[in-house]
């Protein structure tokens, strides 16, 4: 019996000793990638740094936890219980940090992804001019006349008898004055 107990006091130490240097490594590994990404001013470096620090503190509670298996009085046991108590609060307001820095990423990608849709509606895609027509023909009441954005091109609607259909009249002041109207218009 003493035997079996000197086993699992033994693979425990070493597995206590294990979980605690693999914590150290992961806090040491993620404080050093925060502190690059700090310098690099990257915008997700809080996320990163509490997520190491989430995981390092988990292999650390598990050695606690190993370690109650071989606690002999009752004052180990407290000592113990207080640590495992310290490392699981921390370790839970980590991941509540970790959720509220996810939910702020997230509530901010939408507020850009609804700016660039509003801007996009904003700014409607030229329509191309289909080739061989001259330009655009605007029926207006008989003598208003109708202006591009080059002030180029205009189209005058004469009117003929009451009740028929205007009569379109195009006006071109140049051939340039067309090319700068589909420039615009782009």
């Amino acid at each position: 019996m003493e035997l079996l107990e000197v086993i699992l006091d033994s693979f425990v130490n070493v597995a206590m000793l294990l979980f605690e240097y693999i914590g150290v490594g992961v806090i040491t590994f993620s404080g050093i990638q925060g502190f690059i990404n700090y310098l690099r001013r990257s915008p997700d470096t809080r996320l990163v740094l509490a997520k190491g620090l989430a995981m390092g503190l988990e292999f650390k509670l598990g050695s606690e936890i190993l370690r109650t298996v071989i606690v002999r009085n009752l004052q180990e046991i407290g000592i113990v219980a207080g640590i495992i108590l310290l490392r699981a609060t921390l370790t839970f307001l980590i991941h509540w940090e970790i959720r509220n820095e996810e939910n702020d990423g997230h509530a901010s990608q939408e507020a850009v992804e609804t700016i660039q849709t509003a801007e996009a509606v904003k700014k409607p895609e030229p329509v191309p001019a289909a080739e061989g027509i001259q330009g655009t023909v605007v029926v207006k009441e008989a003598g208003q006349v109708q202006e591009n954005e080059a002030g180029k091109l205009g189209e005058r609607v004469q009117g003929n008898e009451a009740g028929k259909p205007a009569e379109r009249v195009q006006e071109n002041e140049a051939v340039g004055g067309m090319e700068q109207a589909r420039e615009l218009e782009q």
